[in-house]
């Protein structure tokens, strides 16, 4: 009895303190990695009351989608933050049972070239951050991963990777923010710095670093379009594994997943956006054209200007909530190997 009292007035106490909002849509496409693709998008979101335009939203992102050729994938990311915004706590958590292709390692990679796998991936991290003068925050975090290959065709490349491995690292990350809102920033600009070191002293297999750098600017053009600019550069060191590579694809819209793995990645972005419509409904719907250019590579000494990737592509966009530009997108990139797809929530920076 007590237990349904307690329950009953901590349901009461959070619908007089906050406003519950929620949103869920289905996910869907197609790209020649997946076939077609179908799952659920959805957010949840608690709102103070009464409204202030200075706080951020509390929410838990929701994904789960599954495709064709048995792919699976379920994420759930909580986003909190506290203390009047001074304090935020992230914990994005992420299982993938998701057969893809390998083509090999760097930026000469030949899609042609490729054979199926499996990987199992078991992913978590830990983020918080404070804020520590106007616009300035700075973030420690540890993130983990389980990585193995369930499943590869006998005499397989990846058999150097057929053990289960794990990656387990600390880092911290600083952020220089003066855009002017959190989901879609119209103007201002971002600055992140972030470093993980992960080590065989706190659980991983391999013993190597990361760090990168992540410039954006945001410029309104109007109250109908938005140009903004991302400028992204990674770099390891180390006993890398594939798993922890980065992907040209994660940057690039109209790269096929995995084509382009490697130790370093270098990558510029531009986006232009508009709403066109103020209706109640319409204002929702919006439009984007991207192009973006990028390379990876092993060593900075090997990178080549000549062998940058140029790809481009245009978008749908659609507010999940009417108040705010919290976006689902879809978007249709194209390089040299064609067209790929892409849905997803949020921008892509």
């Amino acid at each position: 009895m007590k237990k349904n009292f307690l329950i009953i007035f901590c349901l009461i106490s959070i619908s007089a303190i906050a406003k519950l909002e929620f949103a869920a849509y289905p996910a869907g496409g197609f790209s020649n990695e997946t076939g077609i693709e179908a799952g659920l998008l959805s957010y949840l979101r608690f709102l103070p009351t009464p409204p202030d335009s200075t706080s951020q939203f509390n929410s838990v992102y929701f994904l789960s989608k599954f495709s064709t050729k048995k792919q699976f994938v379920l994420q759930v990311t909580p986003d909190i933050f506290f203390k009047k915004n001074i304090y935020n706590i992230s914990t994005p958590l992420k299982f993938q049972q998701w057969p893809t292709s390998y083509y090999g390692i760097g930026n000469s990679t030949d899609i042609n070239n490729s054979e199926r796998y499996t990987p199992l991936i078991y992913s978590a991290k830990i983020s918080l951050s404070r804020k520590i003068v106007e616009k300035i925050s700075a973030s420690i975090h540890y993130d983990w991963q389980s990585f193995e290959i369930i499943k590869h065709k006998t005499g397989s490349k990846l058999e150097v990777y057929n053990s289960p491995s794990i990656s387990s690292g600390v880092g911290f990350k600083l952020i220089r923010n003066s855009s002017n809102a959190h989901y879609y920033p119209t103007s201002g600009s971002i600055q992140k710095f972030i470093f993980t070191k992960y080590n065989s002293a706190i659980g991983s297999d391999n013993d190597f670093s990361k760090c990168s750098f992540d410039l954006r600017k945001y410029i309104s053009l109007n109250k109908l379009c938005v140009l903004s600019f991302q400028a992204y550069a990674g770099f390891s060191q180390g006993d890398i594994p594939l798993n922890r590579m980065y992907e040209l694809d994660d940057f690039m819209r109209g790269i096929p997943t995995n084509l382009h793995p490697d130790a370093n990645i270098a990558v510029v972005c531009s986006e232009f956006k508009i709403f066109p419509w103020r209706g109640d409904y319409s204002k929702r719907i919006g439009f984007a054209t991207f192009l973006e250019i990028g390379n990876v590579f092993d060593e900075f000494s090997n990178y080549e200007i000549s062998e940058n990737k140029i790809n481009y592509g245009l978008g749908f966009r659609y507010s999940l909530f009417s108040g705010d530009r919290l976006n689902f997108r879809f978007d249709i990139g194209f390089g040299e190997n064609g067209s790929e797809i892409t849905i997803k929530a949020r921008e892509a920076f």
